[in-house]
């Protein structure tokens, strides 16, 4: 039998020509479409990296590792003060575009990612209609007279701090649990009725071991929803109590708030709870609609928000306030000879007795301006119409921020922006300088929507400076502290370590 054969010969040497063609047509065809999608995109003349252009997947891997904002500042310092991080995400870093973005007369709305930053609330709304409607609610609990109600209870929690670091004087002490315990205490008893006991117990409540991977849960179940849902069932228990890490620190807010039901009569009272209670009754009775807020489910997560919000952004506060004084035991020497100077021995001054002490004034500012707890850009989206920023036209839809980090680190307005230095703020208490300075510092937001509880973390914060400064020398208590204090964020300023050793000794 003869066989046929084919040769193939040719044909081996023409497919791999084609194919080789092929690969010039599709790259020739993909840089065609790059350089046309760059030639008509809006926001071409905006520097920034490469990846920027690109995609907005490098700067959410960034997110994740807890450095964007550091990150963000770099690039800035690189390329200046507009920078574009996405194909539709710029950062600026001026105060005009702070004004322009976050200003009274912006239409700027709260971008997508607030939806992750928490549960339903006055924080995470981002309809404004609906925004107005739930801060009225809630803004009486934060108004002078009740921030004033609100003082004994933090000079209730400041004294069994001092009782706890009594106990430890003369040894190493780490304190960012016993400064987020304080805080924990005050937002918590002041909102809720319940401390949570922390500071009682002199051991940390569950929920702050919770509260730390609340914003990584949120953002991972956010950013990656399907493989999200597919862990919350698979058995791997790790990773299913990091999921469940906002639910858990929830639960514990839940289990307050019908303490506090059961504890108080609503009609008599008129905080937070009582007061959204209350209306939820009256129309009730007018058999009128219950608007979510109001109901058991939005009460119990605006209060979780409310204590989430006040606990890690003080307690962190504090933390990187007395690492820097550790530092710098000159400026411990001043406060104390000015606290001396104007209460004499008083050792519970009330708050209005020392809110405005220059010394006082000049450290808690600059450790706002140095360590922001929300050091990242607060995103906002422009309006169908698109915007101007700083003389930038910005297109429709378009993610904006400005972030508190190099906002506060702006060498011209702060001469050497990374030192710790609270002369700064007393120099300039008498020139118009300060008001400059003021109007650049972004800590608490701006506008509208700016926070709510900045008179009550201010209160908090210099309290607790009087009453530590005036008992205590505090340095620094372990080779490693400086290390452990580098900083990184999930929307929260947090220690690298996770913790801060330091020592105090009896003045």
């Amino acid at each position: 039998m003869n066989l046929i054969t084919v040769d193939t010969s040719s044909a081996d040497v023409i497919m791999p020509k084609r194919l080789y063609v092929l690969v010039i047509v599709l790259a020739a065809s993909l840089c065609l479409r790059l350089l046309y999608k760059n030639f008509k995109d809006p926001l071409r003349s905006i520097p920034g990296p490469l990846l920027g252009r690109l995609t907005g997947l490098w700067i959410t891997l960034i997110e994740f590792s807890g450095n964007r904002s550091t990150t963000v500042h770099e690039l800035h310092k690189k390329y200046g003060p507009v920078v574009r991080l996405a194909p539709n995400q710029l950062s600026f870093a001026t105060t005009q575009a702070l004004k322009d973005i976050y200003g009274a007369n912006s239409n700027y709305t709260k971008a997508p990612i607030y939806e992750t930053l928490g549960f339903k609330s006055t924080f995470t709304t981002r309809d404004r209609d609906e925004y107005r409607g739930m801060k009225k609610r809630i803004i009486p609990s934060f108004s002078p007279a009740s921030i004033r109600e609100m003082e004994p209870l933090v000079h209730r929690q400041l004294a069994n701090l001092i009782k706890c670091f009594d106990k430890r004087v003369d040894a190493p002490l780490d304190i960012l649990p016993w400064f987020r315990m304080l805080a924990l205490g005050v937002v918590g008893e002041g909102f809720a009725g319940e401390s949570f006991c922390g500071l009682e117990t002199e051991k940390m409540p569950q929920l702050l071991h919770d509260i730390d991977w609340v914003f990584p849960a949120l953002i991972t179940k956010w950013s990656f929803p399907i493989t999200s849902r597919i862990f919350e069932y698979l058995p791997f228990k790790a990773a299913r109590q990091f999921l469940n890490a906002a639910e858990d620190f929830k639960k514990y807010c839940g289990s307050a708030y019908f303490k506090y039901l059961n504890s108080f009569d609503t009609t008599a009272r008129h905080d937070l709870i009582a007061r959204m209670v209350n209306e939820r009754t009256e129309l009730l009775k007018k058999g009128q609609s219950i608007p979510r807020h109001v109901t058991e489910t939005g009460i119990i997560e605006e209060l979780t928000n409310l204590i989430f919000a006040g606990t890690d952004t003080t307690g962190n506060t504090l933390t990187y306030l007395f690492w820097e004084l550790a530092h710098h035991p000159e400026w411990q020497l001043r406060l104390r000879a000015e606290l001396k100077e104007s209460i004499s021995e008083q050792t519970n001054p009330d708050y209005a007795a020392v809110s405005e002490l220059p010394v006082l004034e000049g450290i808690t500012q600059e450790i706002f301006r140095l360590r922001p707890a929300s050091p990242n850009g607060l995103p906002r989206v422009t309006s169908a119409s698109g915007g101007v920023i700083d003389g930038i036209v910005v297109p429709p839809q378009t993610i904006v921020s400005c972030q508190a980090l190099t906002l506060h680190r702006d060498p011209i307005l702060f001469h050497e922006p990374d030192r710790f230095n609270p002369q700064r703020w007393i120099d300039a208490s008498k020139t118009e300088v300060l008001e400059q300075m003021r109007e650049q510092m972004f800590l608490f937001g701006k506008g509208a929507r700016s926070c709510l509880g900045r008179t009550l973390a201010t209160m908090e914060i210099k309290l607790t400076l009087v009453a530590i400064v005036q008992r205590y020398h505090v340095e620094i208590g372990s080779a490693t502290t400086d290390k452990d204090m580098e900083m990184i964020d999930h929307f929260v300023l947090i220690p690298k370590g996770q913790k801060c050793v330091l020592k105090l000794t009896r003045v």
